[in-house]
């Protein structure tokens, strides 16, 4: 099963609710409802969603990258900060960086790298 973004038209479903559901469904199906109009889900839920309500979903493509990544930026900004907040103070932080302490600021790098590789794993828009 492939996450990918899809699109859908969000004067007619203006929420989650607004959209038919099968009455029963496999277990490990993912989706995860961005801003009006955007939603990352599996590839067999969009199997199964679509044809419930007249096609709603499509493939979603860059632009629709690029809005979901402004929209969720201040989220995905305070993710980022709490995971390097596990591990260093902003007095370690700071320190690391005046010392140029490349071990820290390699590990603070790869904390923030891990964070947006999730996001962006649900914003996958290929086939």
């Amino acid at each position: 099963m492939a996450i990918k973004l899809y699109e859908y038209d969000a004067n007619t479903y203006k929420a989650a609710t607004d959209f038919k559901y099968p009455n029963k469904m496999q277990a490990g199906l993912f989706i995860h409802w961005w801003q009006t109009g955007y939603v990352s889900m599996d590839t067999d839920l969009a199997a199964l969603l679509n044809p419930l309500n007249e096609n709603a979903f499509t493939k979603s493509d860059a632009d629709g990258v690029a809005a979901v990544k402004a929209a969720s930026k201040p989220y995905y900004n305070g993710l980022c900060v709490a995971k390097i907040a596990e591990a260093y103070t902003t007095g370690d932080e700071l320190q690391a960086h005046r010392t140029n302490d490349t071990a820290t600021l390699t590990d603070i790098g790869n904390r923030v790298a891990g964070v947006l590789a999730e996001r962006d794993a649900l914003l996958d828009v290929g086939d």
